[in-house]
């Protein structure tokens, strides 16, 4: 993570010395291509997408040791006005933001769908809506100590693609895993 933070055009690749379950986290950490065994880990993004929809990993290690931790992402409060939370999503560049309450409890989701979905339902009165207004209440959710395995299946359950998870502990958002990074590589 610090590398990539600290030289964001650079390009890593992974030559050997990895199973296929660290080839997957470093690949979601921004990692482009990993050899693993004779795999090379490399491939178009609706291939990589479908692939990890589709596929069945047996791992128990938690979502805890890959995932993106809290300070790393965008948050914002329920009060907040729409106009903070763009601004917000822009700066992350993740297209979307977490939300919380005063008591800092997650309490959903904002994506740029939501936005723009909420924009044409609301064209009037769009300026005084609050992040409160427009969240998903209810988004896909995985527990910390829930493990890669587990993950996947939750992905796979849905019949939509899967971008990021928010990783809980009890009420508190606490990281999450994001495909991004797997996305981007590929392109």
């Amino acid at each position: 993570r610090d590398f990539k933070k600290k030289y964001p055009s650079k390009k890593v690749h992974i030559d050997g010395g990895v199973n296929d379950e660290i080839a997957l986290i470093l690949r979601i950490h921004g990692v482009k291509s990993v050899v693993s065994g004779s795999y090379l880990v490399n491939g178009d993004i609706a291939k990589s997408l479908l692939e990890l929809k589709s596929s069945v990993s047996d791992s128990d290690m938690p979502v805890s040791e890959f995932m993106l931790l809290k300070e790393e992402l965008p948050i914002i409060k329920e009060k907040e006005s729409i106009e903070k939370a763009l601004e917000k999503i822009e700066s992350y560049d993740l297209g979307f933001v977490f939300v919380e309450n005063e008591n800092n409890d997650f309490t959903g989701v904002v994506s740029m769908a939501d936005i723009r979905k909420s924009l044409i339902k609301n064209l009037d009165n769009f300026k005084s809506l609050k992040v409160k207004d427009i969240k998903n209440s209810d988004p896909i959710i995985i527990n910390k100590d829930d493990s890669i395995n587990k993950m996947l299946k939750i992905t796979q359950s849905h019949d939509f693609l899967i971008s990021f998870v928010p990783v809980i502990n009890k009420k508190e958002l606490v990281g999450s895993v994001t495909f991004f990074n797997l996305i981007r590589s590929e392109s």
